[in-house]
């Protein structure tokens, strides 16, 4: 037997409980008080069978269904940055009228009338 002092906060400290554990407390009376370890009882999640309700032909075909649609490759958000030059090369490349550059004409403008005054 191990004697044990309570706290200013009533509390006691019993060294060969576990965290977590949980105990009963029965106050006997003459003084005596009962600690009682309570077990909790540990069901398995999905015990074998309890699924097969969901497990079905018909869920299966409807699942087959909607992943038709789905793919296991990473969606390509954007292009590299080779097909990117690329493009760009390739309509550098074609003859024809490009569009102005507004702040090259202006720059163009104010050099020009720099060189005049």
């Amino acid at each position: 037997m191990k004697t044990l002092i309570a706290d200013a906060h009533k509390r006691v400290r019993i060294p060969d409980a576990q965290p977590s554990q949980v105990f009963a407390y029965e106050n006997i009376g003459d003084g005596r008080r009962m600690l009682t370890e309570i077990k909790a009882e540990t069901a398995e999640p999905f015990p074998p069978g309890s699924l097969s309700k969901y497990v079905t032909p018909e869920r299966d075909a409807e699942m087959l269904e909607l992943l038709k649609g789905c793919s296991l490759e990473l969606p390509v958000v954007d292009p590299s940055w080779d097909v990117i030059m690329a493009e760009v090369r390739a309509a550098r490349a074609e003859p024809g009228q490009t569009r102005p550059n507004p702040i090259l004409e202006e720059r163009k403008r104010r050099n020009y009338a720099a060189g005049l005054r």
